[in-house]
């Protein structure tokens, strides 16, 4: 084998550091690249890394053996037990029997603390228990029965701190609100500034024509009477008190999530005053408590009830108001209910435009939907394809 020195020791341990830092370097590449496995060079590579790792630790500890013989007495270097327990670490890690151990539980021959006193009191004459505990190092080192495994885990206080949970920001989940369907279809015009209340004039009775009953007669003569139609200006508002460092610190525009929350509120709370507002303690009066508002009923919640009922309702406007209704407004539960009938040859009774129907009650044309749920709002309008048409509608 020739002659060992510290020097060539030396150097096989720097090549093996250059060796396992290699074989280090190819997996932080392949995880810095997004991959869990690495390609097939990339494999090829680190299992020779590997293999040169192993023949390098088996040289390694043939190197520190020869130094250590070299440096006992003449007459232990040749004692058999000291140089066989000198083994490789794969030639070790493939025995994981204690019996091989140099101290071994319940072994009265040999004793750790024994040969530490004989050592340290230079009682060791013989040199046995230096070599002894010179093993059992090496042993500590390399043998599986003083190797200790700990397991971690995601869990919190065992290692789950280093796994954080990860929120997403940008898709902060906003509260589902209504929105102002009906609103949007009434009449909307700017609130002028300098009042608290808007007059409308309205003609209460009217002229009067008639028939002139012969040249020179005297004509039909009737005044009108004129009144007006009061609108109190009513607040709508809310507030949210916001500290300053959540403005600052938050890693969101979190004062746009508050502004928009508010702006969804109080989209919803005028949608319920326009449609039942009291007109008392602040609220708007509503369509529903409008005086003169007629009411008309369907005897039973069925298509031929239900669908008659809007036809009446079309031709009692069209008696008292001489013009056809401008919009149909009707929860989305009653337009679902619409759309879910069919007829005696399990036909649909509604259906899109763009599927020509011939005999359906209605034709969806446009549906006005809020963005969200509702419970209370109507959400889907109509309008009537004609004059007298009570149908179809948009």
């Amino acid at each position: 084998m020739g002659d060992v020195s510290q020097g060539m020791l030396d150097k096989l341990l720097a090549r093996r550091a250059q060796v396992r830092a290699a074989a280090e370097t190819m997996l932080l590449e392949c995880r810095a690249a997004g991959r869990e496995t690495l390609n097939e060079g990339e494999a090829f590579r680190h299992r020779q890394a590997i293999s040169d790792l192993q023949g390098l630790d088996d040289r390694i500890a043939e190197m520190r053996g020869e130094l250590e013989r070299a440096q006992m007495p003449a007459h232990l270097s040749r004692l058999s037990h000291p140089i066989e327990t000198t083994t490789s670490r794969n030639t070790t890690m493939n025995h994981a029997d204690a019996r091989d151990l140099v101290y071994r539980r319940g072994d009265p021959r040999r004793s750790w603390c024994n040969d530490l006193i004989r050592l340290s009191c230079n009682l060791d004459s013989d040199g046995e228990s230096r070599a002894r505990l010179a093993s059992h190092a090496r042993q500590v080192v390399d043998h599986p029965a003083y190797e200790e495994h700990r397991d971690l885990s995601r869990v919190d206080g065992s290692g789950g701190y280093a796994v954080p949970p990860a929120w997403l920001m940008n898709q902060y989940v906003e509260l589902a609100r209504p929105g102002r369907a009906f609103a949007n279809v009434c009449q909307r015009q700017p609130l002028p500034g300098g009042t608290d209340s808007i007059n409308i004039p309205k003609i209460l009775t009217g002229t009067a024509v008639g028939v002139q009953t012969a040249d020179n007669q005297p004509v039909v003569d009737v005044d009108l009477a004129d009144t007006f139609i009061n609108a109190p200006v009513r607040t709508i508002s809310g507030q949210q008190a916001v500290a300053i460092q959540l403005i600052d610190q938050s890693p969101i525009a979190f004062d746009d999530l508050v502004f928009r929350d508010l702006v969804a509120a109080h989209a919803a709370q005028t949608d319920q005053q326009v449609i039942g507002g009291s007109g008392a303690n602040g609220q708007v009066l509503g369509i529903q408590l409008t005086p003169g508002i007629t009411t008309i009923a369907a005897s039973a919640i069925d298509i031929q009830h239900v669908y008659g009922a809007i036809a009446n309702a079309v031709q009692t406007i069209h008696s008292t108001r001489f013009l056809p209704p401008e919009v149909i407004v009707m929860h989305p539960r009653r337009w679902g209910w619409f759309l879910s009938l069919l007829d005696a040859s399990q036909r649909p009774l509604f259906l899109g435009t763009a599927n020509a129907p011939m005999n359906v009650a209605g034709v969806l044309r446009r549906c006005l939907p809020t963005d969200r749920r509702v419970d209370a709002r109507p959400a889907c309008s109509h309008r009537p394809e004609r004059p007298g048409y009570p149908g179809a509608g948009q």
